[in-house]
């Protein structure tokens, strides 16, 4: 019943498909956690990109996508490539290091990035109102960034920059998708990536995995790469205002899942910041030109 009800408002269907996407974000989130307990960051990051690609090889046969994998653009994925990695090695070291909620709240700064950059990329104005939503979710990251000795760390800076990177892979994304398909775009990121995280591995230690340790590297690359296709089945049936505005229900899984297994909970502080960095980000993608929005909801996974 509850599938036929779905298969029959395409909309609905569309914002089952979002949401099932940031359930999976915060699920992989949360292995990559686990899992930094025993690996280090560029053993995870090159376990992850090699399964990915593996993974979306075994998509695009199945799903018999080879013709959307002709480009004609390959300088541009291969652009799109370095900066996926350099998010995913910034975003599993943050993961390890700080509350899973303070990794996603500042990631989730992304779209104050794109509308500044909206300007230069996209040849779109800032409204006023959008500099005051933009001013508003940066106090909310200075928030969550405020230097205090118990609180501070380095990831939250590098997180900082992977938002701003994020920011530009999707603006990427953006001009690419004029002459790319969705399945090249998403493809085209894993091989580099892994042989950029390969070749960190060379200055840090290879520790072999346990068996039960290769189920959950195959579970986190698993929910990270269904996370990506559930997304872009969801933009394909929900306008990308909305698509947008759910991607913050990540936030939601990510506390739950936090404080369920590690025991996070935001200081009253943090939260503060949290909620600023929601109320601004939201604004934006409700006030934003369709354009823009588009932008905004070019999505990378981790």
């Amino acid at each position: 019943m509850p599938l036929s009800f779905l298969r029959d408002r395409p909309r609905a269907l569309g914002i089952a498909y979002i949401l099932a996407a940031t359930l999976l974000v915060a699920l992989a989130d949360a292995l990559t956690k686990w899992l930094s307990a025993d690996y280090g960051t560029p053993q995870i990051a090159f376990i992850r990109c090699t399964l990915g690609a593996l993974y979306m090889t075994a998509f695009v046969i199945v799903t018999r996508r080879l013709a959307d994998l002709r480009t004609r653009r390959l300088e541009g994925h291969m652009a799109r490539a370095l900066l996926v990695a350099l998010v995913i090695l910034g975003v599993f070291y943050a993961l390890a290091k700080i509350p899973m909620i303070e990794v996603e709240a500042i990631g989730h700064a992304a779209p104050f990035f794109v509308a500044l950059l909206a300007p230069v990329f996209l040849n779109e104005k800032v409204t006023g109102h959008n500099w005051l939503a933009i001013g508003v979710g940066f106090l909310g990251v200075i928030i969550i960034l405020r230097p205090d000795p118990g609180h501070f760390h380095v990831a939250h800076v590098i997180m900082f920059g992977c938002a701003l990177v994020y920011a530009l892979l999707i603006l990427l994304a953006r001009g690419l998708s004029r002459t790319e398909t969705t399945i090249a775009l998403t493809f085209y990121i894993y091989p580099p990536s892994a042989v950029i995280a390969a070749i960190t591995l060379w200055h840090s230690q290879w520790l072999p995995p346990a068996g039960l340790h290769w189920l959950l590297f195959a579970l986190q690359s698993l929910f990270a790469t269904l996370a990506t296709i559930f997304f872009i089945a969801g933009l394909r049936r929900v306008d990308a205002t909305l698509t947008a505005t759910l991607d913050y229900a990540t936030l939601i899984w990510v506390a739950l899942l936090g404080y369920a297994i590690w025991g996070e909970k935001p200081d009253p502080i943090t939260f503060v910041g949290i909620v600023l960095i929601v109320i601004g980000g939201v604004y934006i993608v409700r006030h934003s030109t369709r354009r823009m929005d588009e932008s905004i909801v070019q999505q990378v996974e981790h």
